[in-house]
């Protein structure tokens, strides 16, 4: 259930401080009232300038709020479309292999597919699409690794036993699914107003017909009172799991993986 995100101090330290923003805001509107009946002589403009000087730091908390519960029954949280059977996925959250090696021993999938700047095992220069995947030692496809300088090294830090790291350059992708993710909180389109609703999100994509297989959203509206730094006296609207670095999403229940030998 989404609702409003708090601050990291005690509630108590939170109330204190709304309730003496609070306080602060309304003495000014008062004072604002006050001054603007006696600058036009006009003794009921006191009321209204008042109520306009309460509300204009405000203005957009309703229609944000509405705007983010709308957003929330749209995409929020987990929706899973259809489900599909692959040994491995092209994972574009990942830039680099040392992310990968640490995680195939005990992967349900033979291979992950990356996108990196640099080849794997030399760190030269080479953007490319990489399949990564494990071998048993002694075998042919480990002769070429076993060579390289830093692949015992590597063997070692990233826990891979009996295993060496194989890798296979592409220039094009070959694996017909993907899971991509964002890098940072977005504008959610279609939710511009009054002020972006941001979404932070995971997807998987069947890369064939751009379907979408499964997605996750963490989303937040932040009033514009939340964005200029007076949160305290009006949280911004934010999901469950949006203070979470990454939207996570369970991959295997989306691709289910084959039976590693």
């Amino acid at each position: 259930m989404a609702s409003p995100r708090r601050g990291t101090g005690s509630a108590a330290v939170l109330t204190l401080e709304r309730c003496l923003l609070g306080l602060a805001w309304l003495a000014l509107a008062y004072a604002a009232g006050r001054l603007a009946a006696a600058w036009s002589g006009r003794r009921w403009l006191h009321v209204p300038v008042m109520l306009v000087t309460l509300w204009l730091p405000l203005w957009d908390v309703i229609p944000g709020g509405i705007a983010y519960y709308m957003a929330m029954r749209e995409l929020g949280g987990i929706h899973l479309y259809r489900t599909v059977a692959a040994d491995g996925y092209l994972d574009l959250r990942r830039h680099s292999d040392l992310e990968v090696w640490s995680s195939l021993p005990t992967s349900p999938y033979l291979y992950i597919e990356i996108h990196s700047d640099r080849r794997p095992l030399t760190s030269q220069a080479d953007p490319a699409y990489y399949e990564l995947t494990l071998a048993l030692r002694g075998g042919p496809s480990c002769a070429a690794y076993d060579a390289l300088p830093n692949v015992a090294t590597l063997r070692q830090a990233e826990g891979l036993g009996d295993f060496c790291p194989v890798v296979q350059r592409r220039d094009r992708p070959v694996s017909r699914y993907q899971v991509d993710a964002s890098s940072a909180w977005e504008p959610l389109p279609g939710y511009r107003w009054p002020r972006p609703v941001e979404a932070k999100w995971t997807r998987i994509e069947d890369r064939g017909t751009h379907e979408l297989l499964a997605t996750a959203y963490a989303l937040r509206y932040r009033p514009w009172i939340s964005s200029v730094g007076l949160d305290p006296l009006v949280a911004a609207y934010a999901s469950a799991n949006a203070s979470e670095s990454a939207v996570d999403l369970d991959v295997a229940a989306v691709i289910r993986p084959s039976v590693r030998p």
